[in-house]
């Protein structure tokens, strides 16, 4: 991890654009902090509700008298389930589209029940057939035993194919085909070599070639260890459309446990349903969001064959399990500048807030442009784990604290769109207007932003969901124990320049895009999935009912089992975002910078640790231009020095680091396409 780690640091910077609009009226409302846990048990299926009431939400109702429409940018009711939970983190492949634009779509479905264990628990389908409308939801599932977690894409051939898990003491994989022209759907299993078994799958395909990854069990799910780690992500490739897997079972080069001896076994391992799997012609990527590791970027250039990892945000610790090594700023290179401690001063070491430090909240997502260059995007969650009072594994996040960040290959640097915080300033007030995170309804993270789902058009422009509090849609009942809760709606925003600036996100639960625009001030929509289906079009996905929240994850609010409508959009992102010019330009890999080794130039910073004044030695065997970057461990560039076309020989280039911090800096040589790095140690 700790090449990783210098890498990352040697090429990522943040860049901040836009004023950020304030959350709430009250002083200190967005370092407010709340505590969860890394080693949680994560929800597989096998959850139940008791004592909770089972109600039709107004939605549902409206749906059975026959609500529904088709057209490009309405909604259309499709399904419904009242198992309300869709995801753990990040969103599977849950729609696609095949070559004459009809739709398929997936959903973790079941009817109404009195049984809280839901036991017919599977994979709700709905699809258009001739490009016409979906047809009213049959409410039955596609399988025979109770399954959950479905995915699914269709072949070049026109098979279409969903995989899911089998929950429970079983944990196999269940893989669902239904040939071009048939209305049955063959149910099989997927073979593995594991013995705690399989959960939380995900496919795409290129061709009739099936890639998917999954995790090994994990010991919170009452699975066990395997091969160290806790759970391990496997790879699995079919080039046969499923018939069989010539790759499986597989963990990727990388990905492997860390050095037995050196690492606590609660915090190796990538999370269930944490990650994220995109293919496009021999481009396979794959996004890790596990927010006690590193986020990572793992990608194959040769349909699977081989791979390559690469740090998108890291961790400031190698091999550190939360809540059992204290810790202070000065190990984790100071205090955030762009964290909920900036601003922090004097004896301020032992807050949460100045010993935070970036991560996800365990949900994120990753596309592919046309140039097979990977674009990722995931929520900002600021973290602290240094209070060894708290279980290992614990942590204090701040959920008022939110963002959304994104990162592509050829810039390599982290952008924080603050244009996504600003958008919920939905009265203009300058202020966002959340005072208290037990109001936020607990869906993904309890965060109040998160869940993004992203997808590039054929021309390179970005599309981009997510889900968001809404400051001022709230629902207060005085019965109920937590009595003011806010909806949370999904939004949408595009990119016509790779990245560098984003539309203005748009609320499409809006009166305009809605079925029934009188139900939008109580509706609470979750779950965004997406994918292209034209030149100009995509279709996205989720799941709303009228209440804010989750039945399934337990807070005190003891939400009621509701019925939850599954609903499609095809946006037009010129007409409904605004997102009309493509790039002048994709991003092409080709031409990046390449890291090397110090010993490259003979490059060294002396002195170091350094007070005041600093130098770095370089020599060049070629001219080059060349350029010297400062960055803190946050990632943050805090001085730059072009020295322009530089000539062959021995340099010197002093640094003044008397307005600095004490902490650990990384100090950049960038020579033509080269870039070394060094680590410096600022003191006072």
């Amino acid at each position: 991890m700790k090449n990783l780690l210098l890498l990352f640091f040697m090429v990522t910077s943040f860049s901040v654009f836009a004023q950020e609009v304030q959350v709430a009226e009250a002083e200190g409302a967005r370092v407010q902090t709340a505590t969860s846990n890394v080693n949680k048990r994560l929800f597989d299926g096998t959850e139940s509700l008791e004592g909770r009431t089972v109600r039709k939400s107004i939605h549902q109702i409206y749906m059975e008298q026959g609500a529904q429409t088709n057209g490009l940018n309405s909604e259309e009711w499709i399904g419904a389930t009242y198992y309300d939970l869709q995801t753990n983190g990040s969103g599977q492949n849950r729609v696609h589209a095949d070559n004459e634009m009809n739709i398929r779509a997936v959903w973790t479905h079941h009817g109404q029940t009195e049984d809280s264990g839901f036991p017919q628990r599977g994979t709700g389908f709905n699809e258009t057939v001739n490009s016409l409308a979906f047809p009213q939801d049959d409410g039955l599932k596609l399988e025979t035993p109770r399954t959950g977690w479905p995915n699914i894409t269709t072949l070049d051939d026109g098979t279409d194919v969903a995989v899911c898990h089998l929950p429970a003491a079983v944990n196999e994989l269940v893989m669902l085909r239904r040939a071009s022209g048939s209305t049955d759907w063959v149910e099989t299993r997927i073979p593995t070599i594991v013995p705690s078994g399989l959960l939380w799958p995900q496919i795409a395909s290129v061709g009739n070639k099936i890639h998917m990854i999954c995790v090994s069990t994990p010991t919170g799910n009452d699975g066990m260890m395997y091969e160290g780690l806790n759970p391990a992500l496997l790879y699995f490739r079919s080039d046969d459309g499923g018939d069989t897997w010539v790759i499986s079972d597989k963990i990727i080069d990388g990905l492997g446990a860390p050095d037995a001896s050196t690492t606590d076994d609660l915090n190796s391992g990538i999370g269930g349903d944490s990650y994220q799997l995109v293919a496009d012609g021999d481009n396979v990527a794959i996004g890790i969001f596990d927010l006690s590791e590193d986020i990572r970027l793992v990608k194959s250039n040769d349909g699977g064959n081989s791979w390559e990892v690469k740090t998108v945000s890291a961790l400031p610790f190698d091999d550190f399990t939360f809540s059992t090594i204290p810790y202070t700023p000065f190990d984790i290179g100071g205090i955030d500048p762009l964290g909920p401690g900036a601003g922090s001063v004097g004896d301020d070491t032992l807050s949460a807030a100045a010993l935070s430090f970036l991560t996800s909240d365990g949900s994120g997502a990753v596309a592919l442009d046309a140039n097979g260059t990977a674009h990722v995007v995931f929520p900002q969650q600021y973290i602290a784990c240094a209070d060894t009072t708290q279980a290992a594994g614990a942590f204090t996040f701040f959920p008022l604290f939110g963002n959304m960040i994104y990162w592509n290959e050829c810039t390599d640097t982290l952008a924080r769109m603050n244009g996504v915080v600003n958008a919920l300033d939905t009265n203009g007030d300058d202020a966002l207007n959340f005072d208290n995170f037990d109001n936020l309804a607990n869906h993904n993270g309890n965060m109040f932003i998160g869940m993004p789902s992203l997808e590039i058009l054929a021309d390179g422009r970005i599309i981009m969901s997510y889900a968001a509090a809404m400051e001022e849609l709230i629902r207060d009942d005085a019965t109920n124990t937590n009595p003011l809760q806010h909806y949370t709606h999904v939004w949408m925003t595009g990119s016509s320049d790779n990245g560098a600036t984003w539309s203005e996100p748009l609320d499409i639960i809006n009166p305009d895009l809605s079925l029934f625009g009188f139900l939008v001030n109580t509706t609470d929509a979750v779950f965004p999935n997406m994918h292209v289906v034209s030149d100009n079009q995509v279709a996205i996905t989720y799941m709303f009912d009228d209440e804010p929240g989750l039945n399934l994850v337990g807070d005190d609010e003891m939400d009621p089992i509701t019925s939850n409508t599954i609903t499609m959009m095809t946006i037009d992102v010129e007409e409904i975002l605004g997102v009309t010019d493509a790039p002048t330009m994709l991003c092409n890999l080709d031409v990046s910078t390449t890291a090397v080794t110090p010993e490259e130039f003979k490059f060294e910073v002396t002195p170091n640790p350094a007070v005041g004044l600093t130098t770095v030695n370089f020599e060049l065997e070629t001219r080059e231009e060349v350029t010297i970057e400062l960055y803190n461990v946050v990632g943050a560039l805090v001085s730059q020095a072009d020295l322009g076309n530089t000539s062959v020989g021995v340099h010197t280039q002093n640094i003044d680091v008397n307005n600095l911090s004490a902490g650990i800096y990384l100090v950049s040589l960038r020579a033509g396409d080269k870039v070394a790095t060094q680590k410096l140690v600022v003191t006072k």
